[in-house]
């Protein structure tokens, strides 16, 4: 079966960044702490909020041939998935997986809808059963233990080759439905990040998808 792949770039917005997203908006959600930022289409958006269809999420670790840690959350909602690879290259990355694991045990999403020209801000079910574990535990120490110090022209060829295959091995994560459409979306932390300042655009607050393992 051929899997229909689209690639779009975000950004991993840290806590300031994304409170300067939001005041752009006519509604203010609350939320305090770090997100993804990515636009997807409409139809994926309301995939994902759609209570009614199964949904599934699972979260692991990559490495890349040159050693480039990346964490890779699967988000799968029936045979649609967005693939979310966020290398951990800065600090501000290390804090994201922290807080998204320790914090709220969910990753949050900023979405652009471009059809729509609104923002969604989604929220995940849990990433991990038990945060206490052995299992967590080992992920924590070896991403926070990582170093990777390739020049900027080799982190992407390193990061592209990753992204090859990643994506020729989608990870179903619910059992009953194979990956058909998958979304994969690279986010970087951007320190030159600026608030685009959409103050036309509105926020679908009760995006909140339920997703289970």
């Amino acid at each position: 079966m051929t899997i229909k792949t689209t690639r779009a770039a975000g950004i991993v917005l840290d806590p300031v960044q994304l409170a300067e997203e939001l005041t752009t908006l006519k509604q203010k959600p609350r939320h305090d702490g770090h997100a993804l930022l990515c636009e997807l289409p409409d139809a994926v958006v309301r995939l994902l909020e759609n209570p009614t269809i199964p949904h599934g999420i699972a979260m692991g670790i990559a490495k890349s041939r040159q050693g480039m840690l990346c964490v890779a959350v699967h988000i799968q909602a029936a045979s649609t998935q967005v693939m979310y690879i966020v290398p951990m290259v800065d600090q501000v990355a290390r804090d994201w997986f922290i807080e998204a694991v320790e914090v709220h045990n969910s990753v949050t999403l900023a979405v652009s809808v471009p059809e729509t020209r609104q923002v969604a801000l989604l929220s995940s079910a849990r990433l991990v059963d038990n945060i206490n574990g052995e299992q967590w535990h080992a992920a924590k120490q070896r991403v926070m233990q990582s170093r990777y110090d390739l020049e900027q022209e080799a982190l992407g060829l390193d990061l592209y080759d990753l992204l090859l295959k990643l994506e020729a091995a989608p990870r179903a994560v619910i059992s009953s439905f194979a990956v058909e459409t998958l979304h994969v979306v690279v986010c970087i932390p951007d320190p030159e990040y600026v608030s685009p300042g959409r103050a036309d655009l509105s926020v679908a607050q009760d995006a909140m998808p339920v997703m289970v393992h």
